[in-house]
């Protein structure tokens, strides 16, 4: 079965690069073919010359007709691609079986694609040419702020209390009294008879109130600032990856499991004895999603092993090493 692979590059200049990339590495000219902006304007001249219609310019290029609900070429894929040939890049394209697909992206990878487009796959995958699943995981940043906890209102209002104190209070009366007198004037004065007005005043004594404020308390309204120590929990999520590989991958690479065993032991085939070590270092460097080193994961390596083998794990970390550097494309076949 055929595909179609199409991989975005920056110029015309680099998709001519990576198309004599691919000749070199044993594919076809004839399925390769460097498309850019002018080639596509090309297109669009001649079918409205010609008053073509029926298909769009990919599904003309792919061999597709738009009108087919069953080999229609994609909306989507179209409306991508003309945004990306429309904004300066160039398109490679490359008609492959099967059995060159993945070699094919490989060599785009490495000269530099960024995107490669599978027909029939719908994956697009990054500049490295790879299947990109994106390890998502939550930072927390703890810090504090200030929020109004409790209000204290102060109301001032007046209130009365009644008051009572004993006065002695002095008060005049004027009195008039007639007298009966019978005696002799001998000498009558001058003003014996001339008139006259005598006034006189009572005088007394009433309550007088004299009020005066005086402080008799203050209220000091202030802020007193203490600091206490908080603990905060909380949970930060983490999308993680795990990796399972077939026994048929493990099978690929026994037959130099066995021959680095001999190696390792002068010769001797206990294979058997070293097979479970094999295959414990191929299934953990095929689950592990990061990218640590040997010395990194050691630790939990060893832990792993000690549970089922306790005691064994110098005799066999030889043989549990190479696995994983095997799987890690750090050591080469024996």
């Amino acid at each position: 079965m055929a595909r179609t692979i199409v991989a975005s590059f920056s110029s015309i200049a680099e998709a001519e690069k990576a198309a004599a990339t691919l000749e070199a590495g044993g594919i076809n000219r004839a399925e390769i073919e460097v498309l850019d902006s002018a080639a596509a304007r090309q297109y669009e001249e001649r079918s409205t010359a010609e008053r073509r219609t029926g298909g769009g310019f990919w599904s003309w290029l792919l061999g597709d007709v738009e009108s087919e609900t069953e080999r229609g070429f994609p909306e989507e894929d179209a409306a991508y691609f003309t945004e990306t040939i429309r904004g300066g890049a160039a398109l490679l394209m490359v008609t492959t079986s099967d059995q060159n697909a993945d070699r094919v992206r490989q060599l785009l990878g490495r000269r530099g694609a960024r995107d490669v487009h599978e027909r029939g796959t719908g994956v697009q995958t990054a500049t490295r040419g790879e299947t990109v699943i994106p390890v998502v995981e939550e930072d927390v940043k703890i810090g504090k702020r200030t929020v109004e906890r409790e209000t204290v209102r102060v109301y001032r209002h007046v209130t009365e209390r009644p008051i009572e104190e004993h006065l002695r209070l002095r008060q005049e009366r004027i009195r008039v009294e007639r007298r009966p007198v019978n005696r002799p004037l001998n000498t009558v004065p001058r003003e014996a008879f001339k008139e006259e007005t005598i006034e006189l005043r009572e005088m007394a004594e009433e309550p007088v109130v004299e009020k005066r404020a005086r402080v008799v308390e203050e209220v000091a309204i202030g802020k007193e600032v203490e600091t206490r120590d908080a603990t905060v929990r909380d949970k930060v999520r983490r999308t993680d990856v795990d990796v399972e590989r077939t026994g048929d991958d493990f099978a690929a690479m026994e037959g130099d499991f066995r021959r680095h065993c001999a190696a390792a032991h002068g010769g001797r085939d206990i294979y058997e004895q070293c097979g479970p070590a094999y295959r414990y270092g191929f299934a953990a460097a095929s689950a592990r999603h990061d990218v640590g080193d040997w010395a990194t994961a050691e630790p939990d390596l060893r832990r792993g092993w000690e549970a089922d083998h306790p005691g064994t794990w110098e005799r066999f970390k030889d043989s549990i090493r190479y696995a994983w550097d095997r799987v890690r494309g750090r050591a080469r076949a024996a």
